[in-house]
């Protein structure tokens, strides 16, 4: 989590902090359920990261997935960070060809891949 991406005051930074104490499942969906209440699209791509860091992190990964996917249906615009969370969340939910499919999306898009991408596609 990058705290200096977002003002301490801002409205996630709460849940943030709760998704970095989530230390059981139904912590994690409570998390998940307070996440809905906020528009994807009015984020900023940092925060999404963010998001999906702690998601991951939480025991989450399929939630980071869904939140990527909502991201990119709700119009955000989806950088190599994004995609690297989404490709971290693939890999510790063991869903390899998921993973491939986003790197061959982010090539598709001219998006280019860096360390942390393959590091995290080959994890």
């Amino acid at each position: 989590f990058f705290r200096s991406a977002m003002p301490i005051d801002h409205p996630v930074q709460g849940l943030l902090d709760e998704l970095r104490q989530c230390r059981s499942s139904w912590a994690l969906k409570a998390c998940v359920k307070r996440l809905q209440e906020f528009h994807v699209q009015r984020l900023p791509p940092k925060v999404c990261v963010q998001i999906m860091s702690g998601l991951t992190k939480a025991g989450g990964p399929q939630y980071a997935l869904q939140w990527f996917c909502s991201a990119r249906e709700s119009g955000v615009v989806v950088d190599v960070f994004m995609y690297n969370a989404a490709i971290n969340a693939c890999a510790k939910s063991k869903k390899w060809c998921e993973a491939l499919q986003l790197m061959e999306d982010m090539q598709a898009q001219g998006i280019p891949a860096d360390t942390i991408t393959y590091n995290a596609a080959i994890s």
